[in-house]
This record gives C-alpha cells, sequence and structure tokens, in this order.
C-alpha cells in the first residue's frame, strides 16, 4: 500500500525505480512537497506523466537523468508552478533558454551567479527564491543579461566566473543593471574590459 501522507520522496543513485513505479506512486501519494531524483534512466514518455502528477511540488532535484530533453526540462515550471527551490544538475541538457526560463520563474530573485564550465555534463541550475546558480558549457552572457535590463524586479547582485566578458558588455552591465554588487573570477578579457571602468 502507498504512504497517503507521504511529503517527500528521495530516489538516490543506488536505488532502483522503474518510471512506473515512480508513476503510481505520485499518482497516489498527493501530498508530496519535493521530489528527488538521482541518476535515473527516465526517458521523455515516462517523465512527463510523472510531472504531470506533482503540480504541489515545491522542491524538485533533478542530478544526472540524461535521458531527460530540452524540451521537457523547459516545461518543468508549467507542470510544476509552485516551485521554490529547483536543483538541475550534470546533465548537458541544460542551456542557457533554461536558465532563463528558470530566471522568469523566480522573479524575486535578486542575486545571480553565471559559471562557465569545461564540460556539457558539468553544466547545472540551481535556484531558489533569492538566488540563481548557473553553470553552463555553452554560456549566452548577453542574451541573460538583457533578460534582468528588461525585468521589474531590480538585479541586486552579479557573479561572473570564467565567461569571455568583453569591453561592449561590461559596458552594458555596468550601464543598465543597478547592481550593488558585481563580482568578476577568471574573466576571460577582464584586463581589456576593466579599463571601461576606470
Amino acid at each position: 500500500d502507498y504512504c497517503p501522507r507521504l511529503e517527500e520522496l528521495e530516489l538516490k543513485k543506488d536505488i532502483s525505480c522503474f518510471g512506473e513505479v515512480l508513476f503510481r506512486i505520485v499518482e497516489r501519494c498527493k501530498k508530496i512537497q519535493r521530489l528527488d531524483i538521482e541518476e535515473k534512466n527516465y526517458e521523455d514518455q515516462m517523465i512527463i506523466p510523472i510531472f504531470e502528477k506533482i503540480p504541489q511540488v515545491t522542491q524538485l532535484k533533478i542530478h544526472q537523468c540524461i535521458c531527460i530533453s530540452e524540451e521537457v526540462l523547459l516545461k518543468i515550471f508549467k507542470f510544476c508552478p509552485k516551485l521554490t527551490k529547483l536543483n538541475v544538475t550534470n546533465m548537458h541538457e541544460i542551456t542557457t533558454e533554461l536558465a532563463l526560463a528558470t530566471a522568469k520563474h523566480f522573479t524575486k530573485c535578486s542575486k545571480i551567479s553565471i559559471n562557465k564550465v569545461d564540460r556539457p555534463l558539468d553544466s547545472c541550475i540551481e535556484a531558489s527564491e533569492n538566488q540563481l546558480y548557473i553553470a553552463l558549457y555553452e554560456v549566452d552572457l548577453g542574451m541573460i543579461i538583457d533578460y534582468f535590463i528588461n525585468r521589474k524586479e531590480k538585479l541586486r547582485e552579479l557573479v561572473l566566473s570564467g565567461v569571455e566578458l568583453s569591453k561592449l558588455t561590461l559596458e552594458i552591465i555596468c550601464g543598465n543593471l543597478d547592481l550593488y554588487k558585481l563580482v568578476l573570477f577568471d574573466v576571460e578579457e577582464l584586463a581589456k574590459a576593466v579599463r571601461y571602468l576606470l
């Protein structure tokens, strides 16, 4: 029998759980608030019905589930509109588009960290109501900055690590984002770009 009071479900990497079993669990356990899925080979046709059954979930973690497509990841906030915390890690399907979709959901986020990683599989997005951590193999920094420039809620803290930062991009950041704090780590072309500030 299923647990009618179940609020948290963690499927760690060493736990074998077929998609059909997880579907039956979430279908019957209507009070699940937190779902943690690690290293499961759930494909789109299986994970979509599961996501459709958990609109009440507020915390979702998906770690190294490499069979889930970017198309499905982009629909996470449609399936789970009440999310207050999201962790999607170690998946090469994580893109700038997913980062933007996450930012659009967490509208009160005032701190963002954007990082460049060496391998697609190291990509991740970790989001809460106040901050957003983005690590991507291919980073479209301009697209992300443009979104926050036009967003109603202001960004207050920006951390850039390992990304390529041109003079023009730095000009746009400093001239259009009303930041309280800007942190730069291992930023390519930094010496040239920072001359704009001097």
